[in-house]
């Protein structure tokens, strides 16, 4: 009786290691979506660096990784309606954990896995400085960020639903109080509609926060050794990226 059961066990035991074997052996083929800006008739990635980031971390990891570019809230849907498999680069949320994993740790801090950190900064007119106790127009934001719920929270958010190309020429225009999204996003769109002579950044950024790759519940389910070992892939590239500067 005891070698039957010392037996079954030596086959479990087996099945698991043949199991996470197959799963590192074999590419999995995965979608991923991040967000797109249009400005001056250009559609151009947001953040170019981190999606080639992303692309290098998967061929290391044996990730066969098909990245789309959508505008933030189809995004948002897609994966949250299992039409893409993972998304970046956002914000852990709550709300978004319900559909997303995100890297072990995220929700209370203590994660030490992330793809960037960035700034999100209150672009301003400079002839007409943001005051946020006396606004005119409400400030703007990107719809789906976390930072457009938390203006609406507290009363701040424009009527009126603009991008971030109409929300600089807004601004600059002294149309709009001022306009709430990440630094990479707002100086590439400042500076393409060449509008650096009207609109600023206001300093100190309002908030900063780390920005994550993270994958629907199901995807992860199926390949979450691998998944993992992207999410370890993408810091040590981010801490060598940071050692080097």
């Amino acid at each position: 009786m005891l070698s039957v059961i010392l037996m079954l066990s030596i086959l479990s035991c087996s099945a698991k290691v043949l199991a996470t074997q197959h799963e590192l052996n074999i590419s999995p083929s995965l979608t991923v979506c991040t967000e797109v800006t249009t400005h001056s008739n250009i559609t151009q990635p947001i953040i170019g660096n981190v999606i080639e980031q992303v692309s290098i971390a998967a061929q290391n990891t044996g990730i066969d990784l098909e990245i789309v570019r959508y505008p933030w809230n189809r995004c948002l849907n897609d994966v949250k309606n299992q039409k893409s498999d993972g998304i970046f680069a956002l914000i852990w949320t709550p709300e978004r954990d319900k559909f997303l994993v995100f890297p072990k740790g995220t929700s209370d801090g203590s994660n030490q896995q992330r793809i960037a950190v960035t700034n999100y900064y209150f672009f301003e007119n400079r002839e007409r400085p943001l005051d946020i106790s006396n606004l005119k127009y409400g400030i703007g934001a990107p719809m789906g960020y976390v930072v457009r719920e938390q203006l609406q929270a507290n009363g701040l958010l424009s009527p009126i639903n603009y991008s971030v190309q109409e929300g600089m020429i807004m601004v600059g225009r002294k149309k709009l109080d001022a306009y709430l999204v990440g630094e990479d996003i707002g100086t590439l769109v400042v500076n393409s509609l060449n509008l650096q002579d009207q609109v600023r950044m206001k300093q100190p950024p309002h908030f900063v926060q780390d920005l994550h790759i993270a994958f629907n519940k199901s995807i992860y389910n199926q390949h979450n050794t691998l998944l993992q070992r992207l999410w370890e892939e993408l810091e040590r590239m981010r801490l060598t990226s940071s050692e080097s500067e």
